[in-house]
């Protein structure tokens, strides 16, 4: 059940741009964005994927042995920054991946190693939490990774408050960081959205996933990403958020 579930994941990332992304992938266009003082801004296609994905993922059955020993940590940064690390030191670190694969972006052929964890559980407990990796190559060169968990003591809050602070065209990439921590996702052109990036071009993504554990109605979801020109100073920012009350029965989205 679990490689069905992580073949659809696959064959989804080779149709969708890669990132996040997040169990899902985060591969995405960047849709119309407002200026990091207002950052209402529509939830990101990929964010919709990522989503989905994940609830598929989280309420899995007893399955996937294979995967259950593989213990996968979120990649250092800026370690893992891109052009920071060669293919075989992956290997390395990670041993061999689940999968592996390749899609167009850009119009360039981008590589990728994928590799997946599922958290055992007793038997008579049926969620389990997943969580995935991938890293992105053009040829032999190194683009970044793109790390998504289910797993709640992993989550890293993305503080809508600090949104407002990054402006474009003044704030960098490390001060950004410095204010939201380690990113989901760092990814450099062309492995960076179609129509809204260009040669040079990176980004950070940050994705927030809380579920609970005996309400499968609740919810809460944030996903922040910038976009840095090739001085690495901001140029887009995109801040989205969702979330369920079960007991409300209804669901919110910032700004509406």
């Amino acid at each position: 059940m679990t490689r069905t579930v992580l073949r659809m994941a696959n064959k989804m990332s080779r149709t969708v741009q890669p990132q996040s992304v997040r169990l899902r992938l985060m591969r995405h266009r960047l849709g119309p964005t407002r200026s990091p003082s207002h950052p209402r801004a529509p939830v990101l296609s990929a964010v919709s994927l990522l989503t989905g994905l994940l609830v598929i993922l989280l309420l899995l059955g007893g399955c996937a042995p294979e995967l259950a020993e593989r213990g996968l940590a979120r990649p250092n940064f800026p370690a893992f920054a891109p052009g920071n690390v060669k293919e075989s030191e992956i290997l390395q670190k990670y041993g061999q991946p689940y999968s592996s694969g390749q899609f167009t972006l850009n119009g360039q052929v981008i590589r990728f190693l994928h590799y997946a964890h599922i958290a055992p559980t007793e038997s008579n407990v049926r969620v389990k939490y997943m969580k995935r990796c991938r890293f992105f190559f053009l040829g032999d060169q190194y683009l970044g990774y793109s790390f998504g968990t289910g797993f709640p003591d992993e989550q890293i809050n993305v503080d809508e408050k600090l949104v407002p602070n990054i402006i474009k065209g003044k704030t960098g990439r490390d001060e950004v960081i410095a204010l939201f921590g380690t990113p989901s996702a760092v990814l450099k052109y062309p492995a960076t959205p179609e129509n809204a990036t260009v040669d040079g071009d990176s980004l950070v993504d940050y994705a927030y996933h809380m579920f609970s554990s005996t309400d499968p109605g609740w919810f809460e979801h944030k996903a922040l990403r910038v976009v840095f020109d090739a001085n690495e100073i901001a140029k887009d920012v995109v801040f989205s958020t969702s979330k369920r009350n079960a007991t409300k029965g209804a669901s919110s989205l910032l700004g509406d």
